[in-house]
């Protein structure tokens, strides 16, 4: 996250969202800086092109690139108080790290094994795991050439969908931190032992 707000001031915190409230928080609430006095749902969209290897089996098996496009739908509600209602920066890059964090070959992904573009719409459903709360996935685009676009609406989603995807998600992601974790350990052990039978050696 931190990275995401890297454009952040540098008397701004990274935890916490400084676009909500910010009108209320630096005392201007009362003037007529914001040009609207109720809340508003706005739809904001962000996009970004990958570079991959894809296959389709079981009927196409040969592994061919392609720079596919993806385009998400956010929705959410932007108060009197905020200054806006998502910080589409921090979302492009959120949305830009999460595509490539995809493997080179995208079947080697457990979420894409069958590297389609309707799996790679599910998959960037995910990305609402690193959204701030209040921001809702409307609609994810992917196309692998111009011309052809796949699209999912999230109202074609079962809501129990959407909660598994983030539990696989944030679960994938605490096992690849404990498997990076126990190699990090194994090996200062390792190391400490080599280096305790060398000491023994030179002795």
């Amino acid at each position: 996250m931190g990275d995401a707000r890297s454009h952040y001031p540098e008397n701004y915190s990274l935890d916490t969202p400084v676009y909500r409230n910010a009108l209320k928080t630096h005392a201007i609430e009362s003037s007529n800086a914001q040009t609207f006095k109720h809340s508003l749902a706005f739809e904001y969209r962000i996009g970004c092109q990958l570079l991959r290897r894809h296959y389709n089996p079981p009927v196409w098996l040969d592994s061919h690139p392609h720079r596919f496009s993806i385009e998400v739908t956010l929705r959410a509600v932007c108060h009197p108080c905020d200054l806006y209602g998502v910080d589409m920066v921090e979302a492009q890059r959120l949305l830009t790290h999460f595509a490539e964090s995809l493997p080179e070959v995208i079947n080697d992904s457990p979420y894409v094994p069958l590297g389609t573009t309707e799996q790679l719409c599910l998959y960037f459903f995910g990305l609402k795991t690193l959204l701030d709360r209040h921001i809702k996935i409307v609609e994810v685009s992917v196309s692998e050439e111009t011309g052809r676009i796949t699209s999912l609406r999230s109202s074609e989603l079962p809501f129990r969908f959407l909660r598994m995807r983030a539990w696989m998600h944030d679960g994938l992601n605490f096992l690849q931190a404990s498997m990076s974790s126990l190699k990090a350990f194994f090996s200062r052990k390792t190391s400490a032992i080599l280096a305790h039978r060398m000491s023994h050696l030179s002795s």
